[in-house]
């Protein structure tokens, strides 16, 4: 389910895909082609992490729907600032950060609507 939602919202049909396994590129390659707007290497980088980074982002806020919208927006804002990746830190570790980073405002505006 967070596959197809995440591929879904980069535009990216299951059958474009590649395995990940298959495709004979590391992720250092995959994050260069990425930033050059390859988003068949992006897809694989989605599809590598997808379901760990969902689990993760489902783990912190506890609410399905919430969790497959969170890590959704997470790969958009990934795709959107993957110039600004850093190699200093593993791709999972930044993909991480920023699910919890909209994890957080997530909870910041929920609890504003319930007060």
């Amino acid at each position: 389910m967070a596959e197809e939602i995440a591929t879904e919202a980069l535009g990216i049909s299951p059958s474009d895909e590649k395995s990940w396994a298959g495709s004979g590129l590391d992720e250092g390659n995959l994050i260069a082609q990425s930033r050059q707007g390859d988003m068949t290497a992006f897809s694989l980088l989605v599809e590598k992490y997808q379901d760990r980074l969902f689990n993760a982002t489902y783990r912190l806020c506890g609410n399905y729907q919430d969790a497959c919208e969170l890590t959704q927006e997470t790969f958009l804002r990934a795709l959107r600032g993957i110039s600004g990746f850093r190699s200093e830190a593993k791709f999972y570790t930044w993909l991480f950060r920023i699910a919890l980073n909209l994890t957080r405002s997530h909870h910041r505006r929920a609890g504003r609507r319930r007060s």
